[in-house]
């Protein structure tokens, strides 16, 4: 099984990570598998970002529940998106990997409500509009509430980088409210 790996995890804790990985794997994989464009390497992206997700397990069961998917989603694309560039293919971040789908995980009940807000609801339609690799950092760091340490750890990339990303990210949203939106 995926969670027998050397990572210590409480009974509850291997069994909501299995209950987890049950309910999105064949998204997951399908996301991976849209990348990779390689069954084998598809099936090592979810290893490997399930792998990460357990070693920064405390940060994963301090998110909301329903968080946690969408917060797997952006993990499995980046470990896709890392097995490729260390194949040494040039690949686009601009997958769509269906914002409808994230958006099914993301909300339900209160939340739901507060996204039907019409000012909600045309931030975070500008938001998802950004290129992916700003709409990530940015939803981990104003969403989430990663730190720019956590977002530069769990994404494999240097804090600098992290820090202009949400820059580029903030001056994208401001020049499409400035353009009326």
């Amino acid at each position: 099984m995926l969670f027998r790996k050397q990572t210590k995890l409480t009974r509850a804790e291997r069994k909501t990570f299995e209950e987890t990985y049950e309910r999105i794997k064949n998204m997951c994989y399908a996301i991976a598998l849209k990348i990779t464009h390689d069954t084998g390497l598809a099936e090592d992206a979810l290893q490997s970002a399930f792998e990460k997700i357990m070693e920064h397990k405390e940060k994963y069961f301090s998110l909301p529940c329903l968080k946690r998917d969408a917060y797997i989603v952006i993990i499995v694309r980046n470990k896709a998106i890392d097995i490729m560039r260390g194949k040494k293919n040039i690949v686009s971040a601009d997958y769509d990997i269906s914002e409808e789908a994230l958006t099914n995980y993301s909300f339900s009940g209160v939340e739901e409500a507060v996204v039907n807000n019409d000012g909600y609801s045309r931030l975070d339609e500008m938001v998802s509009a950004l290129p992916p690799i700003y709409r990530d950092v940015f939803r981990m760091k104003y969403v989430y509430g990663f730190s720019i340490d956590e977002i530069s750890d769990l994404l494999e990339i240097k804090k600098g980088t992290v820090t202009k990303q949400l820059e580029r990210a903030r001056q994208k949203l401001k020049q499409k409210l400035e353009e009326g939106g």
